[in-house]
């Protein structure tokens, strides 16, 4: 999940992005518009049992500070904005 707050231009894109070259992993998906002026954007990853994790040692990875993933917000005008911290991990639902 992700929480931002459009600028002076409406956001175009959320998405989850290697580190490295900054190829598109994930497209995160607006959930609400929230009360403050902030937007809720979430993505879900998941693997059936027995196969191979969809990300490499995927519960392992809560933590991350934007060694392997990020997340990049673009704007309507071509901004590009990246957020400082990420937890990738193992979030069973409730």
């Amino acid at each position: 999940m992700a929480i931002v707050r459009a600028g002076s231009s409406p956001i175009q894109s959320v998405t989850l992005n290697h580190v490295g070259d900054e190829s598109e992993v994930k497209a995160l998906n607006k959930v609400i518009d929230l009360q403050n002026g902030d937007q809720l954007y979430q993505c879900v990853f998941w693997k059936k049992e027995g196969n191979t994790p969809l990300l490499t040692e995927e519960l392992k990875l809560k933590g991350v500070w934007n060694d392997i993933f990020t997340i990049i917000v673009r704007d309507q005008n071509n901004g590009k904005h990246r957020f400082p911290d990420l937890q990738i991990g193992f979030f069973p639902a409730l």
